[in-house]
């Protein structure tokens, strides 16, 4: 079989793997906060794949088992991803067992989906969340209320005139790294002021500008700060 086409076959193989990590950060979105999973490259995430690639891999294997023994009785449709690791494989196949074989990735791919996402809504009820929200986790809780959501106060780069300008609004997006460190946010109802230094410490100063919306990053800031508010009836 041509390098190439092992090389496809066994990133092929991976992507249950990477599927779960991404549907087990994924399964912590809140409307305002989302979580990226580990970048591959790094020793966390290659665990992570790798295990579950491992996993489910073996999962499906069993299954295979069971299906070939129970085949008298109850035969499932063939979808084996391994079938490809029988000799010569490129010169005796045939449709059936090509179909076999795209459907098998297909298959654990979804199996791999599943898995994450399960494994995610479950760490998030009955598990730390700290693993998707760091330091963050009281202040995420906080805000699941229907009545309450989050104002952020950003603090830019920005100086004019001997002031620093910073903005005011309503938590819309929150992006975080494998790290759990904010990397942008995008806020509604915005509202600018500056923080003027005296000799008494940082004073705020409104400003007349006003946004509807504001997307920064964490380039641009030099601190960030959160608060829950809850409506009250």
């Amino acid at each position: 079989m041509g390098f190439t086409i092992v090389a496809i076959l066994t990133a092929a193989l991976l992507l249950p793997g990477i599927l779960f990590v991404q549907a087990f950060y994924r399964a912590s979105w809140t409307d305002e906060i989302t979580v990226d999973p580990p970048p591959l490259s790094t020793m966390q995430s290659m665990a992570m794949v790798g295990s579950a690639t491992l996993l489910i891999h073996a999962a499906w294997a069993i299954a295979l088992f069971v299906n070939s023994k129970l085949a008298p009785f109850l035969s499932w449709p063939a979808a084996n991803p391994y079938v490809f690791f029988s000799g010569g494989f490129e010169k005796t196949a045939t449709p059936a067992s090509i179909v076999s074989l795209f459907t098998g990735l297909l298959a654990v791919a979804i199996l791999g989906w599943l898995t994450g996402t399960s494994i995610g809504k479950l760490q998030m009820r009955r598990a730390d969340q700290s693993v998707f929200y760091g330091p963050m986790r009281e202040l995420v809780k906080q805000s699941t209320s229907p009545d309450a959501f989050i104002n952020a106060y950003v603090i830019s780069k920005i100086e004019h005139d001997g002031k620093v300008i910073g903005y005011e609004g309503m938590i819309r997006s929150l992006s975080r790294d494998s790290d759990r460190n904010p990397t942008s946010v995008t806020l509604s109802d915005v509202s600018a002021f500056y923080l003027v230094f005296d000799d008494d410490g940082p004073n705020r100063v409104e400003s007349d500008t006003g946004m509807d919306w504001l997307t920064i990053s964490a380039a641009e800031w030099s601190n960030i700060a959160y608060r829950v508010w809850l409506i009250e009836d």
